[in-house]
């Protein structure tokens, strides 16, 4: 009787154990990409984005897509643009929560 009742938990045990292994289920559609989920449209989201970035003092994913939002500013004003972009890539490098506070500041004040 002892080996039949460990025999009945073993196969329980693995049971319970294999039922969770499939995975999700795969999604129909194509992926989507970060950089285009994240695309700023508008200087008043590429704003609210920069300053949320100066209050939290991380940019890492934060900064996805903001490069093509600051590219869609060129046609408007390219002095801008071409300033935003330098101050980007500063804010992408910033090696401390301060200097990403300042920079993400500074990159608002400016929209």
């Amino acid at each position: 009787m002892t080996k039949w009742a460990a025999s009945l938990t073993l196969s329980t045990a693995l049971t319970f154990s294999l039922a969770g292994c499939g995975g999700p289920a795969p999604t129909d559609g194509p992926a989507t990409d970060v950089e285009q989920l994240n695309q700023a449209k508008s200087k008043a989201e590429l704003k609210a984005r920069l300053l949320e970035i100066a209050a939290v003092g991380a940019a890492g994913s934060a900064t996805a897509g903001m490069q093509s939002g600051i590219e869609a500013l060129r046609a408007e004003d390219a002095a801008l643009a071409d300033g935003l972009l330098a101050d980007l890539k500063k804010l992408e490098t910033a090696g401390s929560e301060a200097q990403v506070k300042k920079i993400a500041t500074e990159m608002a004040g400016k929209l």
